[in-house]
């Protein structure tokens, strides 16, 4: 086990997270909760619900973590760490104080990673919010155009940058976890499920296979989606 976390907090008597039912930015919570063995009420909320429910939240966007009867906080990272050092202080390894450096650069680089790849998502979203086009551009030839230009030098450049990189470190660190440990920490919450976006199929000239090249990732998601915790979620929430 690493030295634990020196920060103590008192276990909350109800964790409520808030989210649409979809995988996306409070995918690594689930994942620190369920690894941490920390209860929490998992709330979906339709994408037709969210117009009335915007208003009453901290900055009107999701998720949010209802903390308790009167507490709620929003942004992932922050719920993240949170996660971690709550898993911490029931003896559990997702946050340990020896690899707080560690874990700290590799959720620095998943940042990085979703930076890059905002404009792949959002200019096909909403072209005129992402890049300044008129709201006539959205679902013409040349907004299919742009889209696939931007996507395809992303995976030609980016991708391969990032990928590269992480493999090696993998390599480097003999196939443990991102952060050199011996158990998942949150940075494996927060990396797995980015990797694995990326072949789900539902981006557009983002191949499917584009991880096949890439042994040492590939092993590695393996090894902490088989982790009991994790099996046990995704077995229980199936899409």
């Amino acid at each position: 086990m690493g030295a634990s976390s020196s920060s103590s907090l008192s276990p909350p008597d109800s964790l409520e997270l808030v989210y649409f039912d979809i995988a996306g930015v409070a995918e690594k919570v689930r994942l620190a909760f369920s690894l941490g063995r920390v209860p929490f009420t998992n709330t979906k909320v339709a994408f037709d619900e969210w117009a009335s429910i915007k208003p009453t939240t901290p900055f009107g966007q999701l998720p949010i973590l209802k903390i308790g009867s009167d507490t709620t906080i929003a942004q992932s990272d922050a719920m993240l760490r949170y996660a971690g050092t709550l898993a911490q202080n029931k003896g559990i390894d997702l946050y340990p104080q020896d690899k707080l450096l560690q874990i700290e650069e590799a959720l620095g680089m998943t940042n990085d990673i979703g930076r890059d790849l905002r404009p792949c998502i959002y200019l096909a979203m909403n072209p005129t919010k992402a890049g300044g086009y008129p709201e006539s551009f959205k679902g013409t030839p040349e907004h299919a155009e742009l889209v696939k230009n931007v996507r395809t030098a992303f995976m030609t450049d980016d991708f391969v940058k990032y990928m590269s990189k992480i493999e090696a470190k993998l390599e480097s660190n003999g196939n443990k976890f991102i952060a050199g440990t011996d158990t998942p920490t949150i940075a494996d919450c927060a990396l797995v499920p980015q990797l694995k976006h990326f072949t789900k199929g539902v981006l557009d000239h983002v191949p499917t296979t584009c991880l096949d090249e890439y042994k040492n990732i590939k092993a590695y998601i393996d090894k902490f989606m088989n982790l009991p915790e994790v099996a046990a979620w995704y077995a229980n929430n199936k899409k």
